[in-house]
């Protein structure tokens, strides 16, 4: 990061993490309050196009580190098609799949017979 590499490209590379490291490094827009303590104490002090120094993380299943690259902030606000397009269009779409899904499931139910056994 030093020597001005994108961290989009490192993280690519170098992430040991299987879901965030193949987008780069990419974890998705959060509310503040819905990170966990540790974020936000990185987070807070962090200006836009800012990297992080390594913090420690751990998990009941993982221990490591992190680094954090600030992208934007947003401010705190009502979602509006203007603003929030993107993740309205996303919510819409994880809606209709799940109906849909849903109605496949309720189908499949009618047309397999299933006999559980204890």
């Amino acid at each position: 990061l030093e020597g001005k590499a994108k961290f989009t490209d490192l993280a690519k590379r170098y992430s040991e993490d299987k879901e965030t490291g193949p987008m780069g490094g990419y974890v998705g827009e959060f509310p503040f309050e819905q990170l966990e303590k540790t974020m936000q104490d990185v987070v807070k002090n962090l200006k836009v196009d800012e990297i992080s120094d390594p913090v420690p993380i751990s998990s009941a299943s993982i221990s490591g580190y992190q680094i954090v690259y600030l992208t934007k902030r947003t401010p705190e606000h009502t979602m509006n098609l203007t603003d929030d397009w993107k993740r309205l269009e996303q919510l819409a779409t994880s809606y209709k799949r799940n109906e849909e899904f849903q109605k496949w499931i309720k189908q499949l139910r009618s047309e397999i017979y299933l006999d559980i056994r204890l």
